[in-house]
């Protein structure tokens, strides 16, 4: 039996072969899971999804449990995706609000903080400056009291403990290393998720392009650096340099998406990690297949890219020096056990070097997927 660190450094060089291309014996499991791990918990009593992310000691039991039975090499979560701590202390957070406590239901918010797409500029200058003159005044009319602040502080203070806890036990006990030293999220994406919100974003972005263009070039510089000072540290228990997450590009046609993300932010991140010797792992919301053109420019061995909704062969055709993982989720749900595995079989050998297992969306209801064909199918791709 391996020991951690030994397991670790081989789950590390598993990444890299996959990234760049090189044959390897065995497919690396990389899990996208939020709340399933919950569902599948053996706990008696269990405890609702509410009480596993409000409760960071619940949280690390599950999270322990679920590592023991199905050991996946890489996991895009270990309970630190959301911070809901700060919710309960706010009641609700910029970014989300709890529908179905029992359930663990959380909203994104769409919520106009900013009320004119000027305020862009505004908020560039100085983001924190203006999160606290500007943001917190719109979401909490009424004003937040010094025990609410306290209360936000001590939660923030818990989760980051949690953080940091869960990363050393999955590396030093399990030997799974941590996702990424950066996540790169684009400052326009943040823009449109958690300032303007989606639909005047994307009014904003027709009616006034030059907006965005002054914006992305107040914002792009301190983006870029976080990833070169990414590339500067030690690897240590990391899979990857960065973890880069496209999500609005889907507001985007191409021609956008080209002048307002790309050629600001994920061009030149690609370039910074390529010229470091790093990598990325990649995940693009929504369709990839027609993004094609811009990462036709990134050279083989920098990005690993798990996508939702384009076939797999044909993303491997259009963007032959992008590694992919994949793999469809229905058949984990509603499939035999049997039939999951042929699929797992057919990927492996079609799509060979440069992949690796990654369900194709976010698994977090009950009947997203089963325990059988999960299991199934990590057995066949840890000899394949």
């Amino acid at each position: 039996m391996e020991n951690a660190k030994e397991l670790l450094k081989k789950r590390q060089k598993m990444i890299d072969d996959v990234v760049g291309f090189v044959p390897q014996k065995t497919t690396p499991i990389l899990e996208n899971l939020f709340k399933w791990k919950f569902l599948d918990t053996e706990m008696d009593p269990k405890p609702t999804p509410w009480d596993f992310l409000t409760n960071m000691d619940l949280m690390e039991k599950v999270v322990r449990e679920h590592q023991e039975r199905y050991d996946p090499d890489l996991s895009c979560d270990w309970g630190t995706r959301n911070n809901m701590l700060i919710t309960v202390a706010l009641d609700h957070s910029q970014q989300h609000t709890v529908t179905n406590k029992e359930e663990g239901i959380i909203q994104t918010l769409d919520v106009d903080v900013f009320g004119e797409p000027e305020a862009m500029l505004e908020y560039a200058d100085d983001p924190v400056r203006y999160a606290w003159t500007k943001g917190i005044p719109k979401l909490y009319p009424e004003g937040l009291t010094f025990g609410q602040i306290q209360d936000a502080c001590s939660a923030l203070k818990t989760f980051n403990d949690y953080r940091v806890r869960i990363n050393r036990i999955m590396n030093e006990e399990y030997g799974s290393p941590s996702t990424a030293i950066s996540l790169s999220v684009a400052p326009l994406e943040n823009v449109a998720m958690y300032f303007r919100g989606l639909k005047n974003f994307s009014l904003d972005m027709r009616r006034k392009p030059e907006l965005f263009d002054e914006f992305n070039e107040k914002m792009a510089p301190g983006f870029l650096a976080n990833v070169e000072n990414g590339c500067q540290q030690e690897r240590g228990n990391y899979a990857f340099s960065d973890w880069t997450v496209l999500l609005v590009h889907n507001l985007m046609n191409n021609k956008q998406f080209e002048r307002f993300l790309w050629r600001p932010y994920y061009g030149p991140l690609y370039e910074i990690l390529a010229k470091n010797g790093r990598t990325s792992l990649t995940f693009i919301e929504g369709y990839a297949l027609r993004l094609a053109d811009c990462y036709n420019e990134v050279p083989r061995g920098v990005i690993c890219c798990y996508f939702e909704q384009d076939d797999p062969f044909e993303m491997r055709k259009a963007m032959p020096n992008i590694a992919f993982a994949y793999y469809p989720q229905p058949y984990l749900a509603y499939r035999t056990p049997e039939e999951a595995v042929d699929k797992a079989k057919e990927l492996v050998e079609g799509m060979g070097p440069g992949y690796m297992y990654c369900t194709n969306k976010m698994l977090e209801s009950r009947e997203d997927q089963k325990r059988e064909n999960v299991l199934a199918v990590y057995e066949y791709l840890r000899n394949h």
